[in-house]
């Protein structure tokens, strides 16, 4: 029998893209899929995460749209 490591908030959270773009092992992921299942805050961040993907999968596709959902981002990013 395998136990899965217990991962803290950090840990979840440094492996977070690679865990929803299914770029972790299978033991990783378990782990990290067994902390999001207990911890509210990490789900919580994890939500917001799948919703922006959802959201810019959304936007034209064009160069000035890109440009301008880029500058956006990066603005909110060095905002908060």
């Amino acid at each position: 029998m395998t136990t899965t490591p217990s991962l803290d908030c950090l840990s979840v959270v440094k492996e977070l893209w690679d865990y929803l773009d299914g770029e972790l092992d299978t033991a990783r992921w378990e782990a990290v899929r067994q902390h999001l299942s207990a911890c509210t805050g990490c789900a919580s961040h994890v939500q917001f995460c799948r919703t922006f993907v959802d959201r810019v999968a959304t936007v034209p596709m064009d160069e000035l749209a890109v440009a301008v959902l880029r500058e956006r981002v990066l603005s909110a990013m060095h905002a908060g």
